[in-house]
């Protein structure tokens, strides 16, 4: 597997050893026939797909990769996965900063499953300021579209989700 003993793993609130790795299950509901397949062996949290394509074959996901030195839940990285092909793209945060989880928001309602931007709280541990880094879901650059920074520090381990406004009229 990773490589790595029990022990080598990161321990989160002092109590447990945390060894996540990214996995996808497909059931067919006809059968009952369900397969499974690891993607690779990063440790990650805060799995997500497109809001609009759960439970309908989500071809993409979105992940925050946490340090195996930490001792809590610190992503120092956001991953994408192509689940047809495999692929896998990264975008690492500076030394320092680190992700929350990584939330899909589509360019608009009918547009295709990457074609919109991923949004992510990210934290400077040293100064305690916070940002939202919004990148290109499409390219997956790791020079985020836009970095709006935030007027207080925001906890670790937030969840989120993209709920657009309503239409105005």
């Amino acid at each position: 597997k990773h490589g790595r003993s029990h022990e080598d793993l990161p321990m989160v609130d002092d109590e447990y050893r945390f060894d996540s790795h990214p996995h996808e299950w497909r059931l067919h509901l006809g059968t009952g026939q369900v397969r499974e397949r690891q993607l690779d062996d990063a440790l990650v949290e805060f799995p997500r797909v497109d809001d609009r394509r759960i439970c309908s074959g989500a071809r993409y996901g979105y992940f925050a990769e946490l340090g195996a030195s930490h001792r809590t839940l610190k992503a120092e990285a956001l991953l994408k996965y192509d689940l047809a092909s495999g692929a896998r793209q990264r975008v690492s945060l500076p030394s320092g900063w680190y992700a929350n989880e990584p939330c899909f928001a589509p360019r608009s309602e009918g547009s295709a499953e990457d074609d919109g931007w991923i949004l992510s709280y990210v934290t400077d541990e040293a100064s305690g300021g916070a940002e939202l880094w919004v990148l290109d879901a499409s390219s997956f650059d790791p020079e985020p579209v836009a970095r709006v920074i935030l007027p207080q520090r925001k906890p670790q381990g937030f969840h989120t989700r993209w709920v657009p406004a309503p239409p105005a009229g």
